[in-house]
Order: C-alpha cells, then sequence, then structure tokens
C-alpha cells in the first residue's frame, strides 16, 4: 500500500506519538527542522535510537531526544567537511603523480589516449574463447568505455585549461586533463593501467606503498567515500562497501580488527595518515582528533557500526506499527548505501 504523505504538525505528533521527546525544542521549531533537513534523512539517525524499526516496532527507547540526535546530524556534517578536505589534498596529489609517471615514462603527453595504455580486466580476459560470453566480449570493453568517458568528460569541460587546446583544435595533454576528469574516472583508469612500472612509481610516491595492487584499493575506496561526502550521505553508523587496504603503521593493535572492515573509521585514519605525511605536520588529524573526542557515541558509530539483532519473532511483532508504517508515515528507514 502506498505511503501517504505527512504535513509537518502530523510528522512531529508522530514521532511525539512514538516515544521522541522534543526537549527544549519546540513543536514549531520542530517543524522547521524536519522542513529543512528531511524526515527520511533525519530518520537514518533517530532509527537507532528506536526499538526494532528493522521489523516495524518504531517506538523510541525512553531515553531518546531530539537534540541527542541533531547533536549527531551535526557531527556528520562537519565529519563529512573535514574528510572532503582531506580526500582534496590526497585527490590532487595522486592526479599530479599519475600524469607526471605517466607522461616521463613514456614521453608521450597524450598517452592516456591510447587503447594501447590499458589492459584488458580479469573478466573479459577470462571470456575470452568462451562461446557463452562471447558476445559480451565483442561489446564495448571497460579500457573502451573508460576511453570513452575520458572523452565525454573533456568535450563537457568549460575549464580555461581545457578550452585552451580546444579552441586551437589541439589534443590535451595528460597534465591538464587531470584537472577536470573525475576522480572516480582517473581510479578507472589507474587500475587498468597497462604499464605497471608507472603504476609501481605512482604508489611509491605516497608513503607506506610499494606496490600497485594494494595502493588501488585506496583509490577504490576513497572515491566511494568520496560519492558519499559529496551526497552529503550519512557516515554515522554505516557500513561502507569497499574499504582500503590497511598499513600496518596506522593498525592500533588495542582495538578489535573489525573496526577496520567496511568501516568509515578505516578510511578516516589512512586518509589521515596520506594528509598529515604529504603536508609533514599533523594539523589535520588533530582537527578530526578533535572533533571526534567530542563524542563518544558518535565516534562508536564510525569505528562500530550497529547492527540490530534479529528478533526470532520479529514477523508478529507490533503488528499496530507495522499498520502505521504502511498507511501514514513517510518511509522512516535509510538503509542502502550510496556508491
Amino acid at each position: 500500500m502506498a505511503k501517504r504523505p505527512l504535513l509537518l504538525n502530523q510528522q512531529v505528533d508522530l514521532l511525539i506519538g512514538r516515544g521522541l521527546s522534543l526537549g527544549n525544542i519546540s513543536d514549531e521549531e520542530a517543524e522547521r527542522i524536519l522542513f529543512t533537513t528531511n524526515y527520511y534523512r533525519l530518520s537514518g539517525y533517530w532509527r537507532y535510537f528506536q526499538e526494532n524499526p528493522d521489523f516495524h516496532n518504531d517506538h523510541f527507547k525512553c531515553d531518546a531526544d531530539l537534540s541527542t540526535i541533531l547533536e549527531l546530524v551535526e557531527m556528520d556534517a562537519r565529519m563529512r567537511s573535514l574528510l572532503l578536505e582531506g580526500l582534496s589534498s590526497f585527490e590532487i596529489a595522486f592526479r599530479s603523480a599519475f600524469a607526471y609517471y605517466a607522461t616521463t615514462m613514456t614521453g608521450d603527453p597524450y598517452v592516456y589516449l591510447q587503447l594501447s595504455a590499458y589492459s584488458q580486466s580479469e573478466n573479459e580476459r577470462s571470456a575470452v574463447g568462451d562461446s557463452l560470453r562471447s558476445k559480451s566480449v565483442q561489446s564495448e570493453s571497460r579500457r573502451e568505455r573508460t576511453l570513452r568517458k575520458i572523452e565525454e568528460e573533456l568535450k563537457r569541460s568549460k575549464d580555461d585549461c581545457i578550452k585552451h587546446f580546444s579552441v586551437k583544435q589541439e589534443p590535451i595533454p595528460m597534465w591538464a586533463a587531470v584537472e577536470v576528469l573525475c576522480f572516480g574516472t582517473l581510479s578507472q583508469m589507474f587500475e587498468l593501467w597497462s604499464d605497471s612500472d608507472c603504476k609501481a612509481a605512482v604508489a611509491r610516491s605516497f608513503k607506506g606503498f610499494t606496490s600497485w595492487d594494494k595502493f588501488q584499493s585506496v583509490l577504490h575506496a576513497f572515491s566511494v567515500l568520496r560519492n558519499i561526502c559529496a551526497h552529503h550521505g550519512r557516515l554515522w553508523n554505516r557500513r561502507v562497501p569497499v574499504t582500503p587496504v590497511m598499513l600496518k603503521q596506522v593498525i592500533d593493535k588495542h582495538e578489535k580488527r573489525s573496526i577496520y572492515n567496511n568501516t568509515v573509521w578505516a578510511d578516516v585514519i589512512m586518509i589521515q595518515f596520506y594528509v598529515d605525511s604529504l603536508k609533514n605536520n599533523t594539523e589535520y588529524s588533530d582537527a578530526v582528533a578533535r572533533l571526534l573526542t567530542q563524542s563518544a557515541l558518535y565516534l562508536q558509530g564510525i569505528k562500530s557500526p550497529y547492527q540490530r539483532p534479529k528478533a526470532k519473532n520479529a514477523g508478529k511483532e507490533d503488528s499496530g506499527a507495522a499498520s502505521a508504517e504502511t498507511n501514514d508515515e513517510v518511509t522512516s528507514s535509510n538503509r542502502g548505501v550510496a556508491g
């Protein structure tokens, strides 16, 4: 049955009816917060203060209050800003190193535009000779798609450094192209790059890595995290689909290994390590530490995302609440992982 949109005052009444304390926040202020932030976005945070929302028991626990939830939302926004700042430093350094080694090691500023610069993916190589997959082999390959994306992104760019070459109808050298290509596209280029010596040189330019295959995992993980942060996604109590290969020097031996498995925390400490090494100081990691020490609850959700245990009789629980969800409320879960 389709969900019915609720007016702001109805959303507030629904939350109060489920046991959420507004504390010193007036109903009018709560309505303003819901309007400017979105009920659905906030539900991704308050579901951890509810009894069992996975099984339609959306009643709040006795100590749940809106102020605490809003503090987590604010901390998440500040963490996204810090992570984007750190990712920016890493990304700029990677763009520069990739363009430098790719062009100087080949002597060709346009090498990135050649199909031969990219290797086939493992799936494409293993599919060769397989009659069941012959059609997919004959279709556009990953390296062909990557080249097409490069050309499309360069064509769309309005950046002066690209116009400079376009108006002269000249090919764009790689050191200019990397300034406007999406980080995700650059990550794919590096993954498919056929010159392993070049990839190794890029990896070694970043402290801690001597092999390109492990460094490649960092690019993938950071690209995913960047998309989450750029789209204002929730970080607190979130499992991320991929995390970077962890360096021994950043792992805390006194902590459980699980805090590095598909957690935002794994990305955080790797970004701290890289930014500090690139800038040769600890200003960035100090700023992150200052934020995280402000709330033990927030830090716990970053390091150890809560996984709610499944109830044995969950299907029979709180059928009344389930009915109310179906008929009267905007969607209240936020389970998807953005990529």
